[in-house]
């Protein structure tokens, strides 16, 4: 570790390394405590090397985490511009937006340039809706989820779902059903969409709706920590049927 960080230092003294001698020293900055000197050294590498992705997306992260979102915004920006397969590169410049509270309209463009790209990976999509969910973006989150529906990207029953866990939070329940049932149409076998409707259901207050759900979920097999969470309702619901 102590020929790493000699060999950061180095650099800063020597800018004009190559490329993938930058790119190596800038990974190891992370966890050093001179990210003045980091940054420096990224704006140095950046400039010597103007077409490199990873650099920028290196000099964003920095820029990240010195606090300067607007600066990382541009870093990020211009990492996408070079390549815009890499899918770190969106997730990174959301980031960027959402740390420095900027309107929706403002990254509207990035959302629908990241669904055009990646409408074939859900996976890469529910990541990037997840960090509205993060920064309590909800309006937006609702906009980009059913954006995901109205572009035919697969599957669809993932965005419904998390369209549903919106209303939830909202307590707009008639519209969580609504959207949780067609989640559930579309792929019966979706253990949390079952626990989501049971939530839903006794938050409503149908306690054998919220009940059967709550067990069918359980037959399909879910995570532990749902488990947890489905006893202790169901503990409250025996309770409360008692006392009625």
């Amino acid at each position: 570790s102590q020929l790493l960080i000699i060999t950061f230092f180095c650099l800063l003294q020597r800018p004009f390394a190559n490329v993938q001698q930058c790119i190596a020293t800038l990974k190891l900055t992370y966890p050093m405590k001179d990210l003045k000197k980091a940054r420096v050294l990224s704006y140095k590498c950046t400039t010597k090397h103007k077409k490199n992705a990873e650099l920028f997306y290196l000099r964003g992260l920095l820029d990240t985490q010195a606090k300067k979102y607007h600066r990382a915004n541009k870093s990020f920006k211009i990492a996408l511009k070079i390549d815009e397969e890499v899918e770190a590169n969106y997730h990174s410049l959301l980031q960027s937006y959402l740390l420095s509270q900027q309107s929706s309209k403002n990254y509207k463009w990035l959302i629908k340039k990241f669904v055009l790209r990646f409408h074939n990976n859900p996976g890469a999509l529910l990541k990037f809706g997840d960090l509205f969910f993060v920064h309590a973006q909800n309006k937006t989150a609702f906009f980009y989820f059913k954006l995901l529906i109205e572009k035919k990207c697969k599957s669809p029953w993932k965005y419904f779902l998390k369209l549903g866990e919106l209303q939830l939070i909202s307590k707009s329940y008639d519209q969580a059903l609504k959207f949780l049932e067609e989640s559930l149409r579309l792929n019966p076998k979706s253990a949390f969409t079952l626990f989501c409707l049971g939530k839903t259901w006794l938050a409503k207050g149908h306690l054998q709706f919220a009940i059967s759900y709550y067990q069918h979920a359980k037959d399909l097999g879910i995570s532990k920590n749902l488990v947890k969470i489905i006893d202790a309702d169901l503990k409250q619901l025996l309770q409360e049927s008692k006392k009625n």
